[in-house]
């Protein structure tokens, strides 16, 4: 294909933000009629075929399974199906080009039939299979209080604990929330040695923390011998009822239908005493 995409009836779509403030990345897409035709099968298929080609080769077989399933837009189908095969290709597809690799990971720990994701697992912490196996009662109280509190219908989970070297510690750390919270609480952090804001909520905007953290809650917070900042973030991974994005609508069928398993996160964040020195 040639590299001038205009001159092929392509055209090319801005970066955007949805309304559920998720931020597609920009990418070209082929011109019907005049328009982009986002409800006609064959031109999302195309369109999919083409993306995946040339942006993500691995993808072309399965994307090509998705544009044959579609029956209306592609938001349709992913909330009209029941298939989760089709959930699963098409989170791969919207991971790659909204640039959401923590969310899909999640997701895949989420689901029994990616035998809840144990290579992110190996890289990145560890499984728990039961609040029992944590060995810390107190623990597993709040942990069972929460799964009674959002109405999950379980008496106990899965727990995920993510060390303070995995990628999704460090996007938490690097993330401009974390940073206005820290910068907020630097005059108690330097006299005191305290950190206020333990047991607030924190809410992230970026698109990849965004869909991989609701309702995330900053359990801990502690300062180590040589001044570091130790913090845990807590969060369930869950989907209650009412959720209005498309992919909020899409996990609570899954769920519903055993597809997606509620989990419990625990992910362990250090700011080293030299950031902290910078603010």
């Amino acid at each position: 294909m040639a590299e001038n995409f205009e001159n092929e009836n392509w055209v090319h779509v801005d970066s955007y933000l949805r309304d559920d403030g998720t931020r597609v990345s920009e990418y070209w897409r082929r011109k019907y009629a005049g328009q982009i035709q986002y409800d006609d099968p064959n031109a999302l298929s195309a369109d999919l075929h083409y993306d995946v080609t040339y942006k993500a080769p691995n993808l072309t077989e399965q994307a090509k399974l998705l544009g044959r399933q579609i029956h209306g837009t592609a938001d349709d189908i992913l909330v009209n199906s029941t298939n989760k095969t089709v959930a699963d290709i098409g989170g791969k597809v919207f991971s790659f080009f909204a640039n959401t690799p923590e969310a899909h990971d999640l997701y895949k720990i989420a689901s029994p039939n990616k035998d809840y994701n144990p290579e992110y697992i190996k890289q990145n912490g560890t499984l728990y299979n039961s609040t029992e196996d944590l060995r810390d009662e107190k623990l597993e109280k709040k942990i069972k209080a929460r799964l009674l509190l959002e109405g999950t219908g379980m008496d106990d989970c899965k727990v995920f604990v993510a060390n303070e070297n995995s990628s999704l510690s460090q996007k938490i750390a690097n993330s401009d929330e974390l940073k206005s919270i820290i910068k907020q609480d630097m005059q108690y952090i330097r006299k005191f040695n305290i950190f206020p804001s333990k047991g607030s909520n924190i809410e992230f905007t970026s698109p990849d923390l965004y869909n991989a953290l609701h309702g995330a809650n900053i359990a801990d917070a502690t300062f180590d011998k040589n001044g570091n900042l130790n913090l845990v973030i807590e969060d369930l991974y869950n989907f209650n009822q009412g959720r209005t994005s498309v992919r909020g609508r899409v996990g609570e069928k899954l769920q519903n239908q055993g597809d997606l398993i509620p989990y419990y996160i625990r992910i362990n964040v250090k700011i080293p005493k030299s950031e902290l020195d910078k603010y």
